[in-house]
């Protein structure tokens, strides 16, 4: 996860220097996002036939031979070679990532101690740590590329990895049993209209965060903060990382605090869709506010860099505890007996979301700027809240 923040993070910057337009670096991360849904669906299939261990080691030796290839990315190379190139090469690194994100996931689950409550917790822990160590990830791409070339920062980010998966060979155990967990294409649609709301809300939560954390705001920070110098350059993406990491970090760890947060709605699920409702809406009021003050501030850049720093940072914080929520509504909506089908309708809501967004960040700072790209965070939000709305206001107890 940590080279995967990272990699994000120096195809960015690194392309942004080369004047790739936001469209076309958009671009060069939605065959990576449609890869995670794809491995999400085929990810348990392939567990199955080779083992949880080997799934986990096929994932991180295919993020190292990704950032090999991007080595060969050449300057000489037209923009429409080198958009398909980094495309297909993102696309691999969508389906490694997911790969091993699956197989440590898997992998814990099968060596965890059995004890539900227990298992619970800890892997909340493990995947709100797992998306922190994403978010240092941003910031150690954005180090790496100003005290490298793409090039060398792409050797080293893979000699670091390569380490890595040694020391997770090492440590992981030497029998891990193959587990039977297939997604079938069914999924995306469930039968329960309820799991569906949730679904579509978080494909339009997914879809405003990323529809200016993406693109938008971190080449808004990029073009309003550097002076054109080299130094105002390193400075901008230096202040682009930190901002991003510390976003993602923070994400990070308030999920990890979400097993006391379910265990409070479990005893009071009536309230859990009120309190969806009120955070959707704050979801939804952040990016329009901010939509607003870009365009009355457009003169005053340092400004509303301060306010949208605290505003985002809001928006991160709404969006955790939101998140916590709307997995316990899935529970609570899900036929006990089997919830596994309406799991995986949710969490393919994610990566929907999240390819709709990551399109939707690029197009929107294109034609209109941070405004329409705020804006159009603020349009997904209200669509997530209207989909919330269609719940049924009558919770089990």
């Amino acid at each position: 996860m940590l080279s995967d923040g990272a990699l994000r993070m120096l195809v960015l910057l690194h392309f942004h220097t080369l004047d790739f337009s936001p469209v076309e670096i958009a671009l060069l991360f939605l065959l990576y996002e449609f890869m995670g849904i794809a491995t999400y669906l085929s990810a348990g299939w392939f567990a199955s036939k080779i083992g949880l261990g080997k799934t986990l080691y096929t994932g991180m030796g295919l993020q190292i031979l990704v950032l090999l290839a991007l080595t060969r990315l050449s300057p000489e190379w037209t923009t429409v070679g080198s958009v398909l190139f980094v495309m297909i090469v993102q696309g691999v690194s969508g389906a490694a990532k997911d790969l091993a994100r699956h197989g440590s996931t898997k992998v814990f689950t099968v060596q965890s101690s059995g004890n539900r409550s227990v298992d619970e917790r800890w892997l909340t822990v493990l995947i709100g740590s797992r998306i922190a160590i994403r978010g240092a990830g941003f910031l150690i791409g954005a180090l790496l590329l100003i005290l490298f070339d793409f090039a060398s920062a792409l050797f080293v980010l893979a000699a670091v990895l390569a380490v890595v998966s040694l020391a997770v060979a090492a440590f992981t155990p030497k029998q891990v049993p193959a587990i039977e967990h297939r997604v079938a294409l069914r999924s995306l649609v469930s039968s329960n209209s309820n799991i569906n709301r949730l679904s579509l809300s978080r494909v339009f939560i997914f879809g405003s965060r990323d529809a200016w954390f993406v693109v938008g705001v971190p080449i808004y920070f990029l073009e309003s903060i550097s002076d054109g110098t080299p130094a105002g350059e390193a400075a901008a993406c230096l202040l682009v990382g930190l901002f991003t990491a510390t976003w993602i970090v923070g994400y990070g760890v308030l999920l990890t605090f979400a097993p006391q947060s379910k265990a409070v709605a479990r005893q009071n699920p009536s309230s859990l869709r009120r309190k969806s409702l009120i955070l959707a809406s704050l979801l939804m009021a952040v990016p329009f506010a901010l939509a607003v003050l870009s365009f009355a501030m457009n003169l005053k850049p340092m400004l509303l860099t301060v306010a949208l720093v605290a505003g985002l940072s809001l928006f991160g914080i709404a969006l955790a505890i939101n998140s916590t929520l709307l997995s316990e509504l899935v529970k609570v909506f899900s036929d006990d007996s089997d919830i596994r089908p309406d799991v995986n309708h949710y969490f393919i809501s994610i990566y929907i979301g999240r390819l709709i967004g990551t399109f939707l960040s690029g197009a929107s700072y294109q034609l209109g700027g941070l405004t329409l790209c705020l804006a159009a965070s603020g349009v997904m939000a209200l669509l997530s809240l209207v989909a919330s709305f269609g719940l049924e206001r009558r919770l089990p107890d």
